[in-house]
């Protein structure tokens, strides 16, 4: 198997990539959920940030720092709330 080299740089950008996400209250399940990927996936994306390609550092990026999660967050609550009048009719 070929060993490729592993700048300290990435590893700097995985922790702070998990301490943005951590200090925002956001789980590896919510960013994997709305990148279209595992949680496995988008661990191993903040283990190794060099192996994800541009378009999803772009997505992550956005998530996490452009209030990319808050309009997400908005979206869920806005859809359970619907869900629990939906249920009061019953």
């Amino acid at each position: 198997m070929k060993r490729t080299h592993y700048h300290p740089f990435y590893n700097e950008i995985g922790r702070k990539l998990r301490y943005h996400r951590r200090r925002r209250g956001i789980s590896q399940s919510e960013i994997a959920e709305h990148l279209g990927m595992s949680r496995q996936r988008y661990s191993r994306i903040e283990q190794k940030p060099e192996r994800a390609p541009k378009k999803i550092q772009e997505q992550i990026n956005e998530f996490i720092f452009h209030n990319g999660y808050k309009v997400e967050r908005k979206k869920k609550l806005y859809r359970a709330e619907l869900d629990a009048k939906m249920l009061e009719k019953f």
